[in-house]
């Protein structure tokens, strides 16, 4: 096997000469003379008419006629009898080989007289008879650029992204859809449903890499994304749904919660049928009333309605309105939901590495890049397999796939489960009945299977969910729940509810909240997956599904699945355990939420019974908030430092690995490792450890990168090999950057994370640190393979996730949370530091 793999990368070098650049700053608003107010458009704020596209492609046709009558006052550009080069991005910034300063005031008629401006400007100008007043002037905090000095700037990597953009922007085949990402207007493919497309395009970046010199990088990275068709909500709704059903065993309550959730926080034009019109306005979808075709109102209002049977759309939160759904058109580029894409399973295909690179190929061109300067190919370090050991023996790994096969190898430590609970929620299924005997069926296996692994079971039961009864499948889980509570109450019993559904809306959310509150584990599995597993078994053949689920199942009654190492240090964490901690923050998805839901802060370390598993919790923070509130911090490292050192004494290193700090904003994740240590020595004092000091090294773990690394083999781009490592010339200019991956591509082409080290009092060798990330990341115990970032960053990434649920869930069963909820007493509320059983093991 070459341990020292030819790599290349999708880096393009870009070649500086000595010229001077203008920092401009754009400003542009809609101003109403009738109440003297303004509507900034540079912000490109998804408020009022349009969307991102449209209002970047409109800034960008005034801006060209200000330059117009900037050319036709200044003497150079009279003298050279054309306007200067300009680079924009649609927005609040301008660069140009000269300094311009021009400001215009546009009356409603001259505005609307632009070429190609939108409908949706013209007629926000025409409403309020307003006018367009903008200006360009030379930015006074940084007037000005030389290319070949001032890379260190952190501002030069936005200058490089705008003027790269330019010839694909000007040509009119891009779009930029959202910061970096451009898409190309002219490549779209339907999706598997005729409801969506898929959008091609490209993610590009600049960074500044290198050893003994700094130089600016391109990145381009090709990537779908899928929106919705602009059809009429009433379309939409048919093709997904179908019509209202009339069966009985159908749970409408359900049927409407999934319908709603589908529809709710999409931004649609109004049809008004007085003036037989679309408006260029826009309402956005927050609810959906499936009693309004039920009102005289209603009715007389919308008299000739195709589908009178559909319920309503419900627009706005302060100013409600009700619309039926065929007088609502979505907007052009509307993006499909995460959990919309994931639901219908329209994920796009992933490219595998050739694709990606003659896709990317097409790309350069139009971005004026016809003969890319590769950044040369360089060698990658493979390092040996991780070691993984279960309870008797220790197992081999795959050379080239680094993953394991266990067969019958026993647990390394034995959860306990004295009471299991089958919970079957079926509200959606057309044979009930036989979707719960398949269910029974599998379960049977599974037992065999637990016991076979070292698992056991003592007592089962099954409790069915009946639709027909008009139940609430929420309100039957709580029933169970409190059932559980009263069978264990007063005996030493451990529990465990396992939950065996269909697609109910919220139920995920609503079981976890269920575990909270009642201290009790539980495992999720739906429908679809036990069919999968039932056909599997029925061939004869082993279900790789369901030994995963009984991974997942005994992590989560206390157990240990395996340990892993460092290839000659096997169960070295069993003699001299580092204290390993991980974090995490998560924000709200959607826009129109990111000000009002709070970010969730998760983290997890490894203070349980074993250092090899990772436990964990979450708190809520200030919306958008990145950073880690020290508070919230150094609660959990001083809570955690003292159980870790009852059980194991005082460790002579702390890990720290961070994900999702974004590129330039290291320091506050050096501010947060600097609490840690800080609370940690603080912690020991207390614990009478005078002058106690760890070697602490921690890390910065980034996924969301356009770094792409392709295996050269005979000039045909494969994924490298696992446990494959790359530094050096890629890393960032003046920081200690390694690529590490840890796992093997099962399809697409491989992302592989960067690592970047902040602190390392010990200074340990790039070789080291590979070995031992990649030790770290077969450490997942759900999967006999290692994961793409390590584990105690994973769990984190869970345990943020989780909060986000519980936030969710506790406001649909409870409707008591408001913006001005304390976010520490919600925190108390929701959080797992309270909980007997959960504090102490994995319940992600």
């Amino acid at each position: 096997m070459d341990t020292q793999p030819n790599l290349v990368v999708n880096l393009f070098g870009i070649e500086l000469k000595q010229k001077v650049i203008y920092r401009h700053l754009v400003h542009i608003k809609l101003f109403q003379p009738a109440t003297a107010t303004d509507f900034i458009l540079t912000t490109v704020s998804f408020k009022g008419r349009g969307n991102r596209v449209s209002k970047i492609i409109d800034n960008h046709l005034i801006a060209r006629r200000m330059m117009e009558d900037f050319a036709k006052k200044d003497s150079r550009c009279i003298a050279a009898k054309r306007a200067p080069a300009i680079a924009y991005d649609g927005g609040g910034l301008l660069f140009s080989t000269v300094p311009i300063n021009v400001c215009v005031d546009l009356s409603t008629d001259e505005a609307c007289a632009i070429p190609g401006l939108s409908n949706y400007l013209k007629d926000s100008l025409q409403f309020m008879e307003g006018s367009i007043v903008a200006f360009i002037k030379p930015d006074v905090d940084k007037p000005s650029f030389c290319n070949e000095t001032e890379w260190k700037d952190s501002r030069f990597c936005s200058y490089l992204d705008i003027v790269t953009s330019q010839y694909a922007v000007e040509t009119g085949k891009y779009v930029s859809h959202s910061r970096g990402l451009y898409l190309h207007t002219q490549m779209k493919e339907n999706s598997k449903v005729d409801w969506a497309y898929t959008a091609h395009g490209v993610h590009k970046s600049c960074r500044i890499v290198g050893v003994e010199k700094a130089m600016p990088v391109l990145e381009l990275d090709p990537r779908t994304i899928q929106h919705f068709q602009p059809c009429t909500l009433d379309h939409l709704v048919l093709k997904v749904f179908g019509r209202i059903p009339q069966n009985r065993n159908v749970n409408m309550h359900s049927f409407y919660q999934r319908m709603e959730r589908f529809l709710r926080g999409l931004r649609c034009n109004p049809y008004y049928a007085d003036i037989d019109k679309w408006a260029t306005t826009t309402q956005m979808v927050t609810g959906i009333d499936h009693e309004a075709q039920k009102k005289k109102e209603y009715q007389q209002k919308f008299p000739n309605l195709r589908y009178p049977d559909l319920p309503a759309a419900i627009c706005g939160t302060s100013h409600r309105k009700i619309f039926p759904l065929e007088y609502l058109k979505i907007l052009p580029y509307s993006t499909l939901d995460k959990q919309i894409v994931s639901e219908f399973d329209l994920i796009p295909k992933a490219m595998p590495p050739e694709e990606r690179w003659r896709i990317g190929a097409s790309h350069f061109a139009e971005f004026k890049f016809h003969n890319p300067q590769r950044v040369s190919a360089l060698k990658g370090e493979r390092v040996d397999a991780p070691a993984v050991k279960y309870a008797a023996r220790q197992v081999r790994v795959d050379d080239e796939k680094r993953d394991w096969k266990p067969f019958d190898a026993k647990f390394v430590e034995a959860g306990r489960i004295d009471y299991f609970v089958t919970v079957i929620i079926l509200s959606q299924s057309r044979n009930p009945a036989l979707d719960q005997k398949m269910t029974s069926n599998v379960m049977e296996r599974f037992f065999r299977r637990c016991a076979e692994r070292g698992l056991g079971i003592r007592e089962n039961i099954i409790r069915c969910y009946d639709p027909q009864n008009r139940q609430n499948p929420a309100d039957f889980l709580t029933i169970v729940f409190a059932d559980v509570l009263d069978h264990i109450r007063g005996r030493s019993i451990e529990p465990f509810v396992f939950l065996v559904s269909d697609d109910v809306p919220n139920i995920h959310e609503f079981l976890k909240f269920e575990e909270r509150i009642s201290d009790i584990p539980t495992q999720h599995v739906l429908i679809k997956s036990i069919r999968s597993i039932n056909d599997t078994l029925m061939k004869g053949k082993m279900s790789q599904t369901m030994e995963n689920i009984i991974l997942k199942t005994n992590v989560k009654a206390g157990g240990i699945n395996y340990i892993a190492d460092i290839p000659d240090q096997l169960a070295s964490w069993n003699h001299e355990p580092p204290f390993v901690i991980g974090l995490d923050v998560s924000h709200p998805d959607k826009p129109v939420f990111r000000d009002r839901v709070p970010s969730t802060v998760g983290l997890s370390c490894n203070s349980g019974d074993s250092s090899y598993t990772f436990i964990g919790d979450f708190a809520f923070t200030t919306p958008r908030r990145e950073s880690v509130d020290p508070v919230i911090l150094r609660k959990f490292v001083t809570d955690n430092f003292r159980k870790f050192v009852r059980v194991r004494g005082f460790p002579k290193r702390v890990y720290i690995f961070r994900d999702g700090v974004s590129c330039g904003e290291e320091s506050e994740a050096v501010i947060e490792t600097n609490v840690i240590s800080d609370a940690i020595v603080e912690a020991a004092e207390e614990e009478g450890a005078r002058g106690y000091a760890p070697l602490v090294l921690s890390i910065v773990v980034k996924k969301r990168h356009n770094t792409r690394f392709y295996l050269n083999r005979n000039n045909q781009p494969k994924n490298p090999l696992a446990d494959t490592a790359v530094g050096g010339i890629v890393a960032e200019y003046g920081k200690r950057q390694i690529f590490i991956q840890a796992f093997r591509p099962i399809q697409g082409t491989a992302k592989i994370p960067s690592f970047l080290v902040i602190r390392d009092d010990e200074n340990i060798d790039d070789e080291y640190l590979t070995k031992m990330v990649c030790a770290i990341c077969s450490l997942h115990q759900i999967v006999n393979a290692p994961t793409s970032i390590p584990t105690p960053v994973f769990v984190s990434h869970e345990f943020a996730k989780r909060g986000s649920d519980l936030l969710r869930a506790y406001k649909l069963k409870t409707n008591q949370l408001s913006e001005e909820n304390d976010l520490t007493s919600l925190t108390a509320q929701l959080s797992y530091s309270a909980c007997t059983r959960l504090s102490k093991i994995r319940v992600v």
